[in-house]
């Protein structure tokens, strides 16, 4: 949502807790009313009392009703109608306490005037408050409550009248300007709250994206080595095949031996081991997790899993993988890095498959006094030096059409960032090369 956007959501929103709370406010006020009455009774016209009680319930009955219905048929009017409705109820709310002033016209008991005194201004401000969700009814709800003090003023003429007028004039002077203040600060927080809300939900949506391209980018990656995945697990199963046909013979022929079962029993083993642990490779590299998993493993045991999937492609396009590994041990998600390796190991066999000889790729592992590097290097001669600047870029592919996502080194880059490494290019190696940085852990 943008700034204009923000402000009127933050509006509406403060519309709606008004009306959430107004059934409270007019019981408090009906409550506080019959309350005060009990003080007034001796000095004032039961009449009187009896109207202001009735007008009190009345205006609150309105509130209560508003806010019912406001909840019930939110949607089903537009918000100038609700503004409109909450505009009345404060205005009747407001005019039906200002009818104290008339109600005491005439008393001199000085205890029952302060009472009455702190007990206007009081609800002048707080009403006042109450309504900032819209600051024209707030100045409103002050000027009818203290004009009406004012009047009562003017009407008994004391000697004081007039410095007493002047002092209530400056105190709604005060009470305006600390209404403006106070919607401010109210709608900056509610603002700020909003802006948060809102950057977190970006921030979600950015995440949900980015789960989403690295699921694509490993359903991708396996999907270009479907074929290679299917021979693997057809070669177990023709030879289970095999073996079964083969033992259906004997035992037909009744030449079955035990240790042509324990052949088969042995066979079947290796066999369904196999199936089972190009599977187990499949669902590793395929599962999407929303944070990674940090753990302690070593590259050997990545390798493996990875050797499961493309050992089919090595040998169809008879490229030798060479492998110089260190014993070294990593903290980070496994999988994701094995990840990260099949990229580069793939996109390593698609760049050397067409040459007609010579063809390789080199693993290896080193490090520093501060990281841990792992080096994925092939046959081919560099990356052109215009693909540079632009390999790592979300959706950028130098393969043929319908033989790349663009998401494999740009995935690759941001995983190793998840795993607060990084994935380089090695610009000063004369075959293509690039370089996994792992920090050194204590």
């Amino acid at each position: 949502m943008n700034e204009a956007q923000l402000c009127q959501y933050s509006q509406t929103e403060m519309i709606k807790r008004v009306y959430q709370e107004l059934p409270k406010g007019s019981l408090i006020s009906i409550i506080s009313a019959l309350f005060f009455s009990y003080f007034y009774y001796q000095e004032t016209q039961s009449r009187l009392i009896w109207i202001w009680i009735t007008f009190i319930s009345l205006a609150g009955a309105y509130q209560i009703f508003s806010s019912r219905t406001f909840l019930k048929s939110l949607n089903k009017y537009p918000e100038y109608f609700w503004k409109k409705t909450l505009s009345v109820g404060a205005v009747l709310t407001s005019l039906a306490w200002s009818f104290q002033s008339f109600m005491m016209l005439g008393v001199e008991n000085l205890t029952l005037n302060g009472i009455y005194m702190a007990q206007l201004i009081g609800i002048s401000v707080g009403g006042a408050i109450a309504t900032l969700a819209i600051k024209k009814i707030s100045y409103v709800y002050i000027l009818l409550m203290i004009s009406s003090l004012s009047l009562r003023t003017i009407i008994e003429q004391h000697d004081y009248f007039i410095w007493f007028v002047l002092l209530q004039f400056l105190f709604i002077i005060y009470c305006l300007k600390m209404i403006k203040t106070f919607s401010e600060a109210v709608l900056n927080a509610e603002m700020a709250s909003l802006r948060a809300k809102n950057e977190l939900h970006l921030q979600n949506q950015l995440q949900i994206e980015k789960l989403k391209s690295i699921q694509s980018a490993r359903l991708a990656s396996l999907g270009e080595m479907a074929a290679g995945i299917s021979h693997e697990i057809n070669n177990p199963l023709s030879l289970m095949r095999g073996r079964v046909d083969m033992l259906d013979d004997l035992y037909q022929n009744e030449k079955m031996s035990s240790k042509d079962l324990e052949e088969f029993l042995d066979s079947a083993k290796q066999s369904t081991e196999r199936i089972s642990n190009i599977i187990m490779s499949m669902k590793n590299l395929s599962r999407i997790k929303d944070k990674s998993e940090f753990q302690s493993f070593k590259l050997d045991t990545v390798l493996k899993e990875i050797k499961t999937l493309v050992s089919h492609r090595l040998e169809l396009e008879n490229i030798e993988c060479e492998l110089d590994l260190k014993d070294m041990t990593y903290h980070a998600d496994r999988s994701e890095i094995a990840q990260v390796i099949l990229n580069l190991v793939n996109n390593a066999i698609d760049a050397v498959c067409d040459d007609e000889e010579n063809k390789w790729i080199k693993i290896t592992e080193s490090w520093d006094d501060e990281n841990n590097y792992i080096t994925i290097t092939d046959s081919g001669h560099g990356i052109p030096e215009e693909t540079l600047g632009r390999m790592f870029d979300p959706f950028y592919t130098s393969k043929e059409v319908g033989k790349g996502t663009g998401l494999g080194l740009s995935l690759s880059k941001s995983l190793m960032k998840r795993n607060n490494g990084d994935l380089n290019y090695n610009p000063n190696s004369k075959h293509t090369s690039f370089i996994l940085t792992f920090p050194q852990t204590p």
